[in-house]
């Protein structure tokens, strides 16, 4: 198969054809590939005089070069750039506003008036303002009196709580669906000359 020196091809089997290698960012000689490293150069890596690197696309999704486009709000990418994670961490300031339901509450009141436990009473009643009986009582009080419908006044009322800790620390993927292919750079061929 006769291919441009530099041309990347996707296979559907698992083993490079003569004249390819695999893309897995694999170091060279140069001075045993000059006329695929006056192709590719040193885009991919190495230090540009003895050694070169082929293309890594292990884990990696393939993007076109060219200029920014503001437009799409999109940035610019040379030739060889490579970036992105497979996973990131979520922190607070990522996440949408949002409100947890309270899993505790702490509620304190305080009466206006105290009861005096000194006079014990079968029944509650004004001088009384507490439910049941105690003491010395005859233990026949009911727990709520129709006539003292509200025996307590609340003075001041305070709430206290705290909410449920939600998550965790698990990284979450941001990997797309995928389909593994053999990617294949041509190390032999025909020199590609510019237009």
């Amino acid at each position: 198969m006769d291919a441009y020196i530099g041309t990347i091809l996707a296979f559907g089997f698992d083993f490079p054809p003569i004249d390819w290698a695999q893309c897995q960012g694999q170091t060279l000689q140069v001075s045993q590939n000059q006329a695929l490293f006056a192709t590719i150069g040193s885009f991919y890596g190495g230090n540009g005089s003895t050694v070169f690197q082929l293309p890594n696309l292990c884990g990696r999704m393939p993007i076109s070069i060219g200029p920014a486009q503001p437009t799409y709000n999109l940035p610019s990418y040379a030739i060889g750039n490579f970036g992105g994670q497979q996973t990131v961490n979520l922190l607070t300031s990522n996440m949408p506003l949002h409100n947890h339901g309270t899993s505790a509450v702490n509620v304190s009141f305080q009466a206006s008036t105290v009861p005096n436990p000194t006079t014990p009473a079968s029944a509650p009643s004004t001088s009384n303002p507490y439910l049941g009986a105690s003491g010395g009582g005859t233990g026949l009080a009911t727990i709520w009196s129709q006539q003292l419908e509200s025996p307590v006044t609340v003075k001041g009322l305070g709430l206290s709580g705290n909410t449920d800790t939600a998550g965790g620390t698990a990284p979450v993927s941001v990997l797309n669906p995928y389909l593994a292919l053999n990617f294949c750079i041509a190390v032999q061929g025909i020199f590609p000359t510019r237009q």
